[in-house]
């Protein structure tokens, strides 16, 4: 069994995991993967906005993301999201597990079914981050006494300028905790692709406007608790999998796609 992981903001590398550099070409262009070495090549690490952070939200490749993930042969796939709260439950420093997004990115390549050769398929979205790999997580990090914060519903907003406290406000009264620019791109493709897709956001601010009148970047205890959150989401990831969810089977086709989607 392969596994994967995909970092944002802040997460470059899986500390103390030696890794090899590797390009994946897909029909939608190239992905840079990093495949865990020795005991540890069942792992695919890929960081979304490159190394150097070069890369902007609403330019990330989500779609060679997803289909490198794919063709490496991996199932389940974690995201790590670096966020800003709109809830005091999951202050600057807190994570969340994902339960919910709410998506409201433009612009950008949101489905791999573009018709024609491609198909068209309608995907189930009731609980769009995998129930059966959540609960896994779960209960491993409580097994560590690591706090996780166990649901939360995550903003995607365009990017790459910070929300205004306008919007801040909107997004919480609509029931959101988190707001960050990638997730509900990359849990939407994730979940067509049939893959077990699962999230965690870390905070590192407040949103513009509940508490300051500049946005601030606190970090708290990240450089330490993200390690530790690393070696929970591997070990949840290598568990054993009793499948209670329908990630694998959530598409809907109306027109059967003519060509592989995933190479």
């Amino acid at each position: 069994m392969t596994i994967g992981i995909i970092g944002g903001t802040g997460v470059y590398e899986i500390h103390g995991i030696e890794t090899k550099e590797e390009i994946i070409e897909t029909r939608y262009g190239e992905a840079m993967v990093y495949i865990g070495q020795g005991d540890n090549n069942d792992i695919v690490f890929l960081t979304r906005h490159g190394v150097d952070h070069s890369i902007p939200p609403h330019k990330v490749n989500f779609r060679a993301n997803i289909t490198a993930m794919k063709k490496l042969g991996v199932s389940r796939v974690l995201g790590i999201y670096c966020v800003g709260s709109l809830n005091t439950m999951i202050p600057p420093g807190g994570m969340v597990l994902l339960d919910q997004f709410i998506d409201m990115t433009m612009h950008r390549e949101a489905t791999f079914f573009q018709g024609g050769e491609y198909g068209l398929g309608h995907t189930d979205m009731v609980q769009p981050f995998c129930p059966t790999l959540r609960n896994i997580i779960y209960s491993v990090a409580r097994e560590h006494q690591f706090e996780l914060y166990p649901t939360g519903t995550y903003v995607s907003f365009n990017g790459p300028r910070f929300e205004t406290s306008a919007e801040i406000r909107l997004f919480k009264n609509w029931g959101g905790d988190v707001i960050g620019m990638t997730g509900g791109s990359e849990a939407a493709l994730a979940r067509e692709a049939g893959l077990h897709f699962a999230a965690v956001a870390y905070s590192i601010n407040y949103g513009a406007g509940l508490r300051d009148t500049s946005m601030k970047i606190e970090r708290a205890d990240l450089d330490v608790r993200l390690p530790m959150l690393m070696r929970i989401l591997i070990e949840a990831l290598r568990s054993p999998f009793e499948q209670e969810c329908i990630c694998d089977s959530a598409v809907h086709y109306s027109e059967e796609p003519k060509i592989n989607l995933f190479e």
